[in-house]
């Protein structure tokens, strides 16, 4: 029975991101921004595909510029 993480797959991500506590962390952080920015890029087009009327359009009806 092999025991888990004996492949060579897991070998080789543990040595070169968890290994270390300086880089876990920074997998850590960099994937948390990653997924920030992508979550909310890909919420952002579906909110404008799915609600035709939003400030942005309706903003110059009630700000007037002097």
């Amino acid at each position: 029975m092999a025991r888990y993480g004996s492949s060579p797959i897991f070998r080789s991500l543990y040595t070169s991101f968890f290994k270390k506590e300086s880089r876990y962390f920074t997998v850590i952080v960099l994937g948390g921004f990653a997924f920030s920015l992508t979550f909310n890029k890909t919420f952002d087009k579906y909110w404008d595909a799915t609600h035709p009327t939003q400030w942005k359009d309706v903003k110059h009806r009630f700000i007037k510029d002097e």
